[in-house]
C-alpha cells in the first residue's frame, strides 16, 4: 500500500521496485492524496498493474494510509512510502517470517538511507540504535527477533526505531487498533506502532536491510521541531497508560524536550505568543532554565 502526494520525481522508481518483487502474490494499492503535479498522469500508465484510489488532499499521510488499508484484500499489509525503494525479496521474506510467527502483530526491519539522487548516505540506519536491541528475544533464525509488546511500547516511547516502509502488518491488527489517527498531520506512524504494542501485540524485528529510505529536504521529517505538536499529543495520550513511575518520568522528560523544541520553532517563525504558551507547558512538565530562557526571549522578541 503506497500513499502518494506530488511524488512524480521518485514514484516511478518506487513502483518499479515494488512491482519487481517475486515469490508473493502482489496486490499494489496506490492512494493518490490529491496530487497537483504529474503524479496522476504517471499513475495512469500503471493502471493495469496497480489498483489506484484517488481522494481529495487530506494534508497528511494518515488518511491515505487508512484508505489503502480499507482497500487491501490480503491478510498482510506492507506499508510503503512513495519515494522509497524496496529491495528484492523484501515481501517474500516478510511473508515467510510472519507465517512462522502467527501471533505477532507486525514486522519491521533495518534499512539504508539514500539522498534525492539515490546516493548512499547510511548503509544501516539502525546499526547505532542499541537500546531497543537489549529486549529482543532470539528465535531459530539468527536475524529474526521477537519484541514483547510491553518492551516494544516502552522502547518506542524512547525512540522510533520503526521505519514506515519496513513495516508489514496484519490487516486485522491495523483495523482493530483504530487505524491511523487522522487528526495527526505527522507522527501518525509512531502513534500506530505504539498503539499496536499497547494493545498487547508482540513485534518481530528482522535485522536485515530491506528497503532504502530516501531522505529529502522537502519531506515530512524535514519540518523539524514544528512537527512536535503531533508528537506531544502522542505522549500525552500514552501518559494515561503509564503506571510505572519510570515510564511516567520518561514521558515527562520527552514532553519537556518537545515543548521546548516546539517553542523554539514557533519563536523562530515569529509566533511569539504561541511560543510563550509552549515554554509555559514545558515549565509545567518540570523544565527549568531552558523554558525560562525561551520565555524571556519570546516575550522580548529576541
Amino acid at each position: 500500500m503506497i500513499p502518494v502526494f506530488d511524488a512524480e520525481d521518485y514514484l516511478e522508481a518506487t513502483l518499479a521496485s515494488v512491482l519487481e518483487q517475486e515469490g508473493v502474490e502482489l496486490d499494489v494499492v496506490v492512494v493518490d492524496d490529491g496530487s497537483r503535479d504529474g503524479t496522476p498522469d504517471l499513475l495512469e500508465r500503471y493502471a493495469d498493474r496497480v489498483r489506484l484510489v484517488r481522494i481529495e488532499n487530506s494534508g497528511g499521510p494518515s488518511r491515505p494510509r487508512n484508505v489503502g488499508v480499507e482497500h487491501a484484500r490480503g491478510d498482510l499489509v506492507a506499508l510503503f512510502d512513495a519515494d522509497d525503494l524496496m529491495l528484492p525479496g523484501k515481501l517474500a521474506r516478510a511473508t515467510e517470517v510472519l507465517a512462522g510467527h502467527p501471533d505477532v502483530g507486525m514486522l519491521c526491519t533495518d534499512f539504508r538511507v539514500i539522498d534525492a539522487e539515490g546516493v548512499l548516505l547510511e548503509e544501516s540506519l539502525l546499526s547505532e540504535y542499541r537500546k531497543f536491541r537489549n529486549c529482543l528475544e532470539p528465535t531459530d533464525d539468527p536475524t529474526v527477533h521477537r519484541m514483547p509488546a510491553g518492551d516494544a511500547w516502552r522502547h518506542l516511547l524512547r525512540t522510533n526505531f520503526v521505519g514506515t516502509s519496513s513495516v508489514v502488518a496484519r490487516r486485522d491488527v491495523l483495523t482493530a487498533v483504530g487505524g491511523f489517527n487522522e487528526s495527526y498531520k505527522n507522527a501518525d506512524d509512531i502513534d500506530m506502532w505504539i498503539r499496536i504494542a499497547r494493545a498487547g501485540h508482540d513485534l518481530v524485528f528482522v535485522d536485515e536491510i530491506h528497503h532504502a529510505y530516501r531522505r529529502l529536504a522537502t519531506g515530512v521529517t524535514a519540518r523539524g521541531a514544528l512537527r512536535s505538536k503531533s508528537k506531544i499529543a502522542v505522549y500525552e495520550e500514552n501518559r494515561a497508560h503509564a503506571t510505572d513511575p519510570e515510564d511516567r518520568e520518561l514521558i515527562a522528560m520527552k514532553l519537556r524536550s518537545l515543548w521546548c523544541g516546539y517553542g523554539w520553532a514557533l519563536r523562530r517563525d515569529g509566533r511569539r505568543q504561541e511560543a510563550v504558551q509552549a515554554y509555559q507547558n514545558a515549565r509545567r512538565e518540570g523544565e527549568g532554565w531552558r523554558a525560562q530562557l525561551g520565555l524571556l526571549r519570546s516575550r522580548l522578541g529576541i
